[in-house]
């Protein structure tokens, strides 16, 4: 039980610990089970402060061992709670030694990070620990997707809320219940090749005062790559002909083949291409 010793159980109670793992091995403690515990933690002379050390280190290195993959699945936390209260401790230690455990790989996973650079054209960067989501995207590059956010510290969620960072869609389909409840929460809507690159950057967790540079930085001046970190309302205007569509894909912008265009991309082509947009959805050379 290296690892529980790690997390503040007295060096003195690896035997305990050793017994106690394998009683609590079915998630339940017998009264002969905590008898045989009583009786080693008073052969070993431990007093009922190591005591309550070890199993308190015993419950935090499997938190640990349950956040590892960025996500708690139900049996992970079923696990956690039945031995925590096999030893005595209340539901609440459970969500202690979890958030315990998470600010733990957060800060370990923080020193990893690579620094933003110097031209960056995609506004915030993600944090550890911040919640994304998916919305259509082929199958294998999502997963794939996936699996490197939670690997550089994201947390996958199944929808969207108003603690969603971003939402990942290519925006075949920018009517799904995600895609809706993105943009009525104004979550940042990326395509997957820009979250790529967002996830490369990830950012340590904030603590306290901690900002980044894109964040003390005057505002950059916007370019045709820019609305791709943020794209929210969609517009009220009729549907553009197919140019503006085709331009949108080519710069990586989230546009389903159907269906009105979010008033950002509208926007950042009118601006990419000097022009003004009329109420028909047409373009008009803007006046030198």
């Amino acid at each position: 039980m290296s690892s529980a010793m790690e997390e503040g159980a007295p060096t003195n109670t690896t035997g305990y610990l050793e017994l106690l793992a394998e009683v609590l091995e079915d998630g339940v403690l017998t009264d002969d089970e905590a008898a045989s515990l009583a009786s080693l933690a008073r052969t070993y002379s431990l007093s009922r402060e190591q005591v309550h050390a070890a199993h308190r280190g015993f419950l935090l290195a499997l938190a640990h061992k349950a956040i590892e993959d960025g996500k708690v699945t139900r049996d992970e936390r079923r696990e956690l709670l039945a031995a925590a209260q096999a030893i005595g401790f209340t539901d609440g230690i459970v969500k202690a030694v979890l958030d315990e455990a998470r600010t733990a790989l957060a800060e370990q996973r923080g020193k990893g990070c690579l620094p933003l650079p110097d031209l960056w054209l995609h506004g915030d960067p993600l944090r550890i620990g911040e919640g994304v989501a998916f919305t259509g995207c082929d199958e294998l590059l999502r997963a794939r997707l996936e699996g490197r956010a939670q690997a550089f510290g994201l947390r996958v969620t199944g929808s969207v809320s108003r603690k969603t960072a971003v939402l990942v869609t290519d925006g075949v389909d920018p009517y799904t219940t995600k895609a809706q409840a993105a943009r009525e929460f104004k979550t940042r809507i990326v395509a997957p090749e820009v979250f790529a690159e967002l996830v490369h950057y990830v950012q340590p967790a904030k603590t306290g005062t901690d900002r980044t540079p894109a964040e003390t930085a005057p505002s950059p001046t916007p370019t045709t790559t820019a609305p791709m970190a943020a794209t929210t309302t969609v517009s009220t205007l009729p549907a553009p002909g197919p140019t503006i569509r085709a331009w949108a894909r080519a710069n990586g912008l989230p546009v389903g083949v159907r269906g009105r265009l979010a008033t950002e991309t509208v926007n950042a082509y009118a601006a990419a291409h000097r022009l003004d947009m009329d109420p028909t959805g047409d373009t008009a050379a803007r006046n030198p």
